[in-house]
């Protein structure tokens, strides 16, 4: 039994350590050349007037419930650490004439959780063999894992080439991955990384051929951009071989758009899978639906008063056309976020968020709301509770959101 439950154990901490790289912020490296389709987006108010720290000069230091970050005086961040209960995180960056030139992110896993989890582990192994006859368990490594990178860059501040490298601190060397970028005319036309090479081809500055060469496989896959008469990207093609033969080789479409008069896109997707926009006479977004196998899957709507959203429906649908979805309406007081109302389609569940302010039109509290509609036009308050509040004291900014803390210092 204690073999065959060592046998089913098997190594899946990379989950974990992915959760820990995904919270940490990395600055923008390398920018494909790659053009892509200008999406339109709606900017909902919430994230407009809630507190922004950048309004109060540059940040020096971040301190969200433990996990602290600090910048320098560009702005750019120089340190972040977290502490988990798997373990400390800590991730260091260095810049040069304020380009980002190597990241180092190294994460130790806490021993005594680790030893926890194995035997959790264990035990969960063993009521799962006894129930099914098998058992599938995930385990901790004890190891300290590192993810580094590192970047060069030319006389014009291109970067010209860079370095991934994940590390586990258990003895074994392990490669990392290598990147080159080559221009001409100032315009990346080569990447090579490996067994990869990718060449890029251009027209009238536009990019309108990707090849992308796997030498190992000995696969080529040649991407094709076309674009509209004002140049906006209008379908891409995609176009692979084996082994540098036509054979059994075709084109298949891989993405592609439409535009109205005014260039503004109304069509995005493929034959079955799309997405439809449509604007208001002030070029702002008031719909947007989506379409999976040609079936009605989502569809947004937005109004506006005075350029502010002031109403947004949310409505999904199932395979039986069975709608779900929320209404929110937006108020505001002097151009200022008052209140969110949001409402349930179908069901009574409604939550209301209100904004208030200080004399200097600064955000200082957020408070939520649960209420139940009596009928049409009588609400009945429930729960109310104050969500978040901030506070101001010249170069510190405190928020508090129920019990979680999280301190702005600046230069």
């Amino acid at each position: 039994m204690k073999k065959l439950i060592t046998s089913i154990l098997f190594f899946v901490f990379c989950s974990s350590l992915s959760a820990q790289i995904r919270e940490t912020y990395i600055p923008e490296t390398f920018k494909s050349p790659e053009p892509k389709f200008d999406i339109p987006l709606v900017e909902l108010p919430e994230y407009i007037s809630q507190f922004k720290h950048s309004s109060f000069g540059k940040i020096k230091r971040k301190n969200d419930n433990g996990r602290i970050s600090n910048y320098d005086i560009q702005g750019n961040i120089i340190s972040d650490s977290i502490n988990y209960y798997e373990g400390i995180k800590v991730a260091h960056y260095s810049y040069e004439n304020g380009k980002l030139i190597s990241y180092n992110n190294l994460f130790t896993p806490d021993k005594k959780e680790v030893e926890r989890q194995k035997r959790m582990n264990q035990i969960d192994a063993e009521n799962q063999i006894r129930e099914t006859g098998s058992a599938m368990v995930a385990s901790m490594d004890s190891n300290q894992t590192e993810t580094s990178y590192t970047a060069k860059f030319n006389k014009n501040g291109q970067i010209e080439s860079y370095f991934w490298k994940y590390d586990v601190k258990d003895g074994k060397k392990y490669a990392g991955k290598n990147f080159e970028v080559k221009y001409d005319k100032n315009k990346v036309n080569e990447i090579n990384s490996f067994d990869i090479v990718e060449k890029l081809y251009y027209q009238s500055d536009l990019l309108i051929k990707k090849e992308i060469i796997n030498s190992s496989h000995k696969n080529t896959e040649t991407l094709h951009y076309y674009y509209t008469s004002a140049g906006k990207l209008h379908f891409i093609t995609t176009e692979s071989n084996y082994d540098n033969s036509k054979i059994n080789s075709r084109i298949v479409l891989k993405d592609s758009a439409a535009y109205d008069a005014k260039n503004r896109i109304i069509w995005h997707g493929l034959k079955s899978n799309y997405s439809t926009y449509s604007y208001d006479k002030k070029n702002r977004l008031i719909e947007e639906t989506k379409y999976l196998s040609k079936n009605l899957y989502s569809k947004n709507q937005y109004e506006y008063a005075n350029n502010d959203v002031t109403k947004m429906v949310q409505k999904t649908y199932d395979v039986k056309g069975t709608e779900f979805g929320t209404i929110t309406e937006y108020s505001y007081v002097k151009n200022k976020l008052s209140e969110i109302k949001t409402e349930v389609l179908n069901l009574d569940i409604n939550t209301k968020k209100k904004y208030g302010y200080d004399g200097e039109n600064r955000l200082i509290f957020i408070k939520n709301l649960d209420y139940k509609r009596a009928n049409l036009s009588t609400i009945t308050d429930e729960n109310y509770s104050t969500d978040t509040t901030i506070k101001y004291d010249k170069k510190t900014v405190i928020l508090n959101k129920n019990s979680n803390t999280v301190r702005y210092d600046f230069y």
